[in-house]
């Protein structure tokens, strides 16, 4: 489902993408996450978690090269005041990617005693069969069962 906000968001670079596939945000950055890129990502998130209850990413990161300081910062800020129930996977990504990621979540933690769930895999197949799981976990803290 597109966020009714989506008119409204500014565009995203060539070859970046967050969309919605049912309770799974997708997201595929080309290049450089920036500010502009992440506010879109925080917006969308925040749609879903009202229609779900929860955040699932699924995040390609095959073509990201890293994330601006300025990114991470509004990230990092926005995770001290929200934290909803998510899940994050992550496939493709090159070791820059990983470090960042790590470094963003120890400095949550240290400021917050608070971290967001986040895991790294091989490939797209390994990731969605995480969120399968997590899905389940994620509904029974939502309480949104399906029937």
């Amino acid at each position: 489902m597109e966020s009714k906000a989506s008119h409204e968001l500014p565009q995203l670079p060539v070859g970046s993408k967050i969309w919605s596939e049912g309770d799974i945000l997708r997201v595929q950055i080309a290049g450089t996450m920036d500010v502009a890129e992440m506010a879109v990502l925080n917006e969308l998130s925040e749609a879903h978690f009202v229609e779900w209850g929860y955040v699932l990413l699924l995040v390609d990161a095959t073509h990201t090269r890293s994330i601006t300081p300025a990114a991470r910062r509004l990230q990092s800020e926005r995770l001290q005041h929200v934290l909803r129930p998510s899940y994050t996977t992550v496939f493709g990504a090159n070791t820059t990617m990983r470090l960042l990621s790590n470094l963003v979540q120890r400095g949550l933690f240290l400021l917050t005693k608070r971290t967001y769930s986040l895991s790294f895999h091989k490939d797209e197949a390994e990731s969605r069969a995480v969120l399968a799981t997590q899905r389940t976990i994620l509904q029974r803290q939502s309480g949104r069962l399906p029937i």
